[in-house]
């Protein structure tokens, strides 16, 4: 049990589900015990929201307002709790999605409802995979869909308006029964000029999300370097953070006290089911069975505000996770949720009911070197080991001193070469973070003679700006704690591929700082 109670609040504008076979064919996996753990399926193979931000009430007993300055929704960032508060925060909609799904099946005809009480049972919370394709799910695209709904003792089709393409926002939550809230009509992605979603695959396919993937499963020693943008390394947060960049082209989606309402994060008008943060906690999940010593934090620190917690409140992993209660009336914590065993979902393949820890992993390694290490990593596990150079852009600055949300963008020989965003919260902090920089790299020592593949030889070509989401563009020289490092790493081929690359000697090299569009002389950071 994820919700105390079912809140009719929850929904902020219920609207019919049509459930069928064909539109979510989720099929099951079978357990030992008789009883079937589905697997959550990718978006793109499928033909509440108030919690994480807007309306700042309490939820379901969740305590009583604790701050009237910062952060007043629900969701952390940028700290430890993100991957958990979120795993909870799935599962509660997940909860409300199927019993919703069954109440409808239980009014289709006799001769149908058995199959639609299936599929409803079945049903799990779809995920975008933009690890693989970072394209738009064509499923958000169209304004209108067609469902089957009951007619009689048959079926008819019938057209709705899509609940994958926006959400509106009911008239009463804008008129302030529920509190603070915008006077918006609906949910916006890629306002003009852009357009949805040529203009948000263009900005997606711009970043190395495969490629990112893969190396948080190589690079992270443990469950902080895996997850947080607080820590020097690629981290599943700063993904989580790209695809709220841009999917919507810096408009909505990136808002915290609003995101929750796009369907790019879940199916709102019935709380049906997210799609990004659903992959954000397949990969933690796949992280889970590849590193059993590292699935959570172990460590104790000082968190940023919530709703019911005031900042530098002392986190541990036996920390509450409000609102969210387990079916014993007491609340969920890191470490309670820090599995997916028990909580009656999966993701292909982890058949962890049946299958040993030490196979677990094998076949994690396994999923991830085939679905994300690129075809030239696959060809090197075919040849002798052979330790090559990666290249690194480590950025790092204090969030206070910048306009947020941004983004800091780094360029090698006048081409872009990555970026990290800094969102909207935490509002303070310093944000850590790094890029792969491999490709633009090379292409910077062919252009430098001689260059003998020494990094500060391409220093010069190196500059970085500072963008809001408008264009607009914050000088360096107003961010005083921004650093910029290049590092290389002395990388190794995995032998099999049960097995990751192995990183071994690091060099770094202190960048000094060119500004892009302003002073043509480095201001050097130490």
């Amino acid at each position: 049990m994820i919700l105390n109670q079912v809140i009719g609040l929850l929904a902020i504008g219920l609207a019919p589900l049509a459930v069928s076979v064909e539109s979510f064919p989720i099929t099951g996996v079978p357990v030992e015990d008789g009883t079937a753990v589905p697997a959550r399926k990718n978006i793109n193979d499928l033909y509440s929201q108030g919690i994480h931000g807007l309306p700042y009430i309490e939820w379901n007993g969740g305590g009583e307002l604790q701050t009237t300055a910062g952060w007043r929704g629900y969701c952390p960032h940028g700290e430890n709790l993100f991957l958990p508060w979120h795993r909870a925060y799935i599962l509660a909609f997940e909860q409300v999605l199927v019993e919703e799904a069954k109440y409808i099946a239980a009014t289709y005809p006799p001769k149908y409802r058995v199959q639609y009480m299936e599929a409803a049972e079945q049903l799990r919370s779809p995920y975008w995979d933009w690890s693989a394709n970072s394209n738009i799910p064509p499923c958000t695209v169209p304004m209108e869909a067609v469902v089957n709904v009951p007619d009689g003792p048959n079926l008819k089709n019938i057209t709705i308006d899509n609940p994958l393409h926006s959400f509106r926002y009911p008239e009463k939550a804008r008129n302030g029964e529920f509190g603070e809230f915008p006077d918006l009509s609906t949910t916006e992605r890629c306002p003009s000029p852009y357009e949805y979603p040529e203009s948000a695959n263009r900005r997606l396919a711009q970043w190395k999300l495969k490629q990112d993937t893969y190396d948080i499963f190589t690079y992270s020693a443990n469950f902080e370097e895996f997850a947080n943008t607080h820590e020097n390394a690629t981290t599943l947060e700063q993904m989580h953070n790209a695809i709220h960049w841009d999917a919507g082209c810096a408009g909505q989606f990136l808002k915290a006290e609003l995101s929750a309402f796009d369907p790019l994060l879940l199916l709102t008008n019935s709380n049906r089911s997210m799609l990004h943060h659903t992959h954000v906690d397949r990969l933690w999940a796949y992280w889970q069975f590849a590193n059993e010593d590292h699935t959570t934090f172990t460590n104790h620190y000082y968190g940023e505000s919530r709703y019911s917690t005031r900042r530098y409140t002392l986190i541990k992993p036996s920390s509450p996770l409000e609102p969210f209660y387990d079916g014993l009336l007491a609340y969920w914590t890191p470490n309670k949720i820090s599995s997916i065993r028990g909580l009656g979902y999966t993701y292909e393949p982890l058949h962890y009911w049946n299958t040993s820890v030490a196979q677990l992993e094998a076949n994690t390694a396994h999923f991830i070197n085939t679905m994300y290490s690129d075809s030239a990593q696959q060809q090197k596990r075919r040849a002798p080991a052979e330790a090559k150079p990666r290249y690194f852009a480590r950025l790092e600055l204090d969030r206070a001193q910048v306009e947020r949300p941004c983004a800091v963008r780094v360029f090698i020989n006048g081409t872009a070469a990555g970026k990290l965003v800094v969102m909207q919260l935490p509002e303070t902090g310093i944000l850590r973070g790094i890029v792969a920089v491999d490709q633009e790299m090379q292409a910077a020592f062919a252009a430098t003679s001689p260059s003998n593949g020494l990094v500060s030889s391409v220093e010069p070509l190196i500059e970085m700006d500072i963008m809001k989401p408008n264009g607009a563009i914050i000088p360096l020289s107003k961010v005083p704690s921004l650093k910029l490092t290049l590092e290389e790493v002395s990388v190794t081929p995995a032998e099999s591929d049960i097995e990751f690359p192995t990183p071994g000697e690091r060099k770094t090299h202190a960048v000094g700082l060119r500004d892009r569009h302003g002073d043509d002389h480095p201001r050097r950071v130490l």
